[in-house]
Parts: C-alpha cells; structure tokens; sequence
C-alpha cells in the first residue's frame, strides 16, 4: 500500500523506499548517505535533503525542496513532474516521460551540469551552472512557469555551454555561457542570449524568431526557417562572422562583426 511519512524520516546512511503505490513525505533529512525513492505511483515530498545523491523515479513528483550533497535525479515516468527548488554539489537531472503532465522547475542551482528532458513541455523559471553546461530538450515548449514567463539560465563557467531543443516555443530571459549557446525551436522569443567565448547559433524551425540582444566570443548565426513570422533582432555583437538568415522579412537594428564578416 501507500507509504506515509508525516512527520520526518532521518538517516545518517543511506535511505531506500519503496512502494507499490503512493509515497508521501514531509521531511526527509538524510545527513550523511543517500536517499532513494522508487514508487509505481506517485512521490509527493515537502522536504528531501540528502548528504549524498537523491534519486527517485515514480509515475509522478511533486517535491517542494530537494537538496543533494551530490547528485539530484528525478524521473517522473507518466504524469507531472513538478519540483520547487532543487539544489545539487554535482549535477542535476530531470526527466519527464509520458504524455500526461509537464516538467515544472522553479530554481535549479547546481555545481555540475543541468540536464532536463521533457516528453511534453518544460517550465523552467531559474537554473544555474557553476562550472557545467545546461541541456534541455522538450517535445513542447521551453518557458518560465505562468502566462508569458520565461526561462533564466547560466552556465557561466570555463567551457560551459547551453543547449536548448524545443518542438515548441523557446521563450527565454537572460540565457549566458562561459562558451557556446545553441538554440533550436519552432519559434525562439529571447531576450538576451550571451555566448561568452564561443559561437551562438539559433534557429526557428517554422516561427518567429525574436532576439532583443545578442553577443558570442565567436561566430553568430542566426535563423529563421518557414513561412509563418519574420526575423526581428534589436541588437547583435560577434566576435566572428556574422550571420543572419531569414525565410520571409528580417528586421535589424544593430550588428557588429569584430572578428569577421555580416
């Protein structure tokens, strides 16, 4: 049956759990090991903090905070997977399968890398890389979480990169990297894509193409497939060549090329 922990579950070495149905928890400090979770239905969790790695796989998640001394997975097999804050001393991963629900983070801070994968959409408000890059891909959109919101990211350590792949909309704030961003989506609406020592490269697959400002250490390409929207960019500052490639109207204000040609 379901198993409850109402109050708090505490480990000083590693804690398993099991179940054939639902898990619920409200506190689950584990001090010094690690905590895994693995329930055919649903994890619903207000508190999981682990010295080590946190590791739960279930139909779905719903986890308010999640802290792992190390790494920090989550893998929601069917439904939602919704985690409020999660925190990582290596990396984080997040994986959504299944055609019911979507991938909700609020803040993802990790020393290591980021990698997020949704079947369906991804709602991401904040992640943060110290020192690894950040990869998401999403059958659907890649926003923030809530109507019009947009997704923070950095990845701002040496040779850091990000990478975004969406079936849907990419609506992005402010998106930097230590080396290359790559964007790819139907439509791209971003607001400030840094790229601190490599190339930057977007593409809108079949949509609008929108970029308010944009600078790479390397080349910057630029492009807008389809027939349905246009090109439009603010401003954009390349070390290399810069390209920009637009299927219907392209639309620029500012565009420098320090290192080669437009």
């Amino acid at each position: 049956g379901d198993i409850n922990v109402v109050t708090s579950l505490i480990s000083g070495g590693t804690t398993r759990i099991g179940s054939a149905t639902d898990v619920t928890i409200a506190l689950a400090p584990g001090t010094n090991g690690d905590i895994v979770v693995d329930a055919a239905d649903a994890i619903v969790a207000t508190t999981v903090d682990a010295g080590g790695l946190i590791d739960a796989d279930g139909a779905s998640i719903d986890i308010g905070s999640a802290r792992g001394g190390s790494s920090l997975t989550l893998r929601a097999r069917t439904g939602q997977l919704k985690l409020d804050t999660g925190t990582a001393g290596t990396a984080i991963s997040l994986t959504k399968e299944g055609n019911s629900g979507e991938l909700q983070a609020g803040s993802l801070d990790a020393d290591d890398s980021v990698d997020i994968e949704s079947s369906t959409h991804a709602r991401l408000d904040t992640i943060e890389s110290a020192t690894g890059s950040v990869a998401i891909m999403a059958a659907g959109d890649v926003t923030g979480i809530g109507t019009d919101a947009r997704t923070h990211i950095a990845a701002d350590g040496d040779g850091a990169n990000v990478a975004i792949d969406a079936g849907g909309l990419a609506r992005l704030d402010v998106v930097s990297a230590g080396d290359s961003i790559a964007i790819d989506a139907a439509s791209i609406d971003a607001n400030d894509v840094s790229a601190a020592d490599g190339t930057l490269a977007m593409t809108a697959r079949s949509g609008q193409l929108t970029l308010g400002s944009g600078s790479s250490g390397g080349s910057a390409t630029i492009i807008k497939q389809g027939g349905t929207g246009e090109l439009v960019l603010t401003s954009l500052d390349a070390g290399g060549t810069a390209t920009l490639t637009s299927a219907t109207s392209l639309r620029a204000q500012d565009i420098v090329s320090r290192g080669g040609d437009v």
